[in-house]
């Protein structure tokens, strides 16, 4: 990796580095991606990616990750399929960016706004504030399934030897909305994919539940998974955002249509599928409309 350059002395200077850094069609951040594309797609180990990507946000400064981030966007909208899996990685492992000095994600985010890529700016809003507030069903009981004190319930989603006699308990459970309980379910081993898409696809839903399962490294990997997250309306903003360029073109379609989402989600989801779908020329020939391109070109219709 090149060497680390330090952080900009202010944010005026780090959104002018970042500009000229998107601008040159062979540069710093050329380099930036294609290192962080080979570290990834040659880790076969996927437990491990997220220490590389961690290292990564580390060893660069504020303009060049953000340059970085939109070059990986723009080569992987173009149809490189090694470029999509970074991709992918980075919007199903949000965590990382909340992992990050808050004072950090705060510039990156303003950068990113400030040269005019929303698409990159999304990956560092991680709050799962909702500007509806909480649904009238949330201030009932936790789990009106299964009417007992939190600790027991907890004690129950720890149990790993639920069989069909008391697979009852288990499917009340799943319908918990208490943070705590969910974490634990999805650490049982008795736990399969049909019961976390369940999960995700409760209604009502508590946000910060359906922000457990989208950053579990084992069940955010799921498709189905990661469907049924994007198509609840009580699923964060920004989750929902990052998950949109992990689907498949029909599934964007059905989200843009629906009425029950957020009209936010319902943008994100038609950006994402006009990416996908490109110009007849982008998707046929990705390398010759990358090579000798300025980046703001790889951003143009």
């Amino acid at each position: 990796m090149p060497s680390t350059i330090p952080n900009m002395s202010s944010l005026d200077e780090a959104i002018a580095s970042a500009r000229t850094l998107l601008s040159q069609a062979q540069g710093p951040a050329h380099t930036l991606a294609e290192d962080l594309c080979m570290r990834v797609n040659a880790q076969s180990d996927r437990s491990l990616l997220p220490h590389v990507l961690r290292t990564f946000f580390d060893g660069v400064d504020d303009a060049s990750l953000i340059a970085t981030l939109a070059l990986l966007h723009a080569k992987g909208r173009s149809g490189q399929t090694r470029y999509r899996r970074v991709s992918m990685e980075l919007a199903l492992n949000s965590q990382l960016f909340r992992e990050l000095a808050y004072e950090r994600i705060e510039d990156l985010h303003a950068i990113a706004l400030a040269v005019d890529l929303p698409q990159v700016s999304v990956l560092f809003l991680s709050s799962p504030h909702d500007p509806r507030g909480p649904l009238a069903e949330e201030s009932g009981p936790e789990n009106p399934y299964l009417e007992i004190s939190l600790g027991r319930r907890k004690a129950a989603a720890r149990n790993t030897r639920f069989t069909n006699a008391n697979r009852d308990t288990l499917d009340r459970l799943l319908r918990d909305r208490n943070p705590a309980v969910v974490s634990l379910l999805l650490q049982n081993g008795r736990i399969v994919e049909a019961d976390v898409v369940r999960m995700a696809a409760q209604r009502p839903a508590n946000p910060k539940c359906l922000q457990c399962i989208a950053d579990h490294p084992r069940w955010a990997q799921r498709y189905a998974v990661r469907k049924a997250l994007a198509c609840n309306p009580r699923t964060p903003h920004p989750v929902a955002e990052r998950l949109m360029r992990t689907l498949m073109r029909q599934d964007l379609r059905f989200i843009a249509g629906t009425s029950n989402l957020s009209e936010r989600v319902r943008i994100e989801a038609q950006q994402a599928l006009d990416e996908s779908s490109g110009s007849p020329q982008k998707r046929k020939k990705p390398a010759a409309i990358l090579r000798g391109r300025l980046f703001s070109e790889l951003e143009k219709p």
